[in-house]
């Protein structure tokens, strides 16, 4: 639902997807559709921005590990700053032009998931410049 949602943007860069999961396999956690959806699509609005400039691709990974379900999205671009990495969560924090973000979005995202018992982590990718996210979910049994 979330690529379906930022399809446009994906169209309007020249930035492509690749998907490293695999649909049949499925793992039950708990949380509202919507919320998860409004996260993912802020992600990866986000992951767009960054690898306009030098990035090619966005991957997003799906992975159990023990008890959860781990998602990864890992752009190409830039890469975050140690001011940048220190901030992120901070509201109305964005390293976006003027009127391009309320530096709100990751803001938001990180308390949605911790109401459904998330976790949202942020670093530089070890092997190349950008990001990766990871969305850390308990499983539900």
């Amino acid at each position: 639902e979330a690529l379906r949602l930022v399809d446009y943007k994906f169209k309007t860069s020249r930035i492509s997807i690749e998907k490293k999961y695999n649909l049949k396999e499925r793992h039950t956690v708990q949380v509202a559709k919507w919320s998860i959806v409004h996260c993912l699509v802020n992600i990866l609005i986000n992951a767009i921005d960054a690898s306009e400039k030098n990035g090619d691709k966005i991957i997003i990974e799906v992975k159990k590990e023990n008890e959860t379900v781990k998602l990864l999205i890992t752009d190409f671009g830039e890469g975050l700053s140690k001011q940048t990495k220190d901030n992120l969560f901070k509201p109305f924090f964005t390293t976006k032009q003027i009127g391009k973000g309320t530096g709100l979005g990751l803001y938001i995202v990180k308390h949605i998931l911790e109401t459904c018992e998330g976790k949202i982590d942020i670093k530089n990718a070890d092997k190349h410049k950008g990001a990766v996210v990871t969305i850390t979910l308990p499983i539900k049994n």
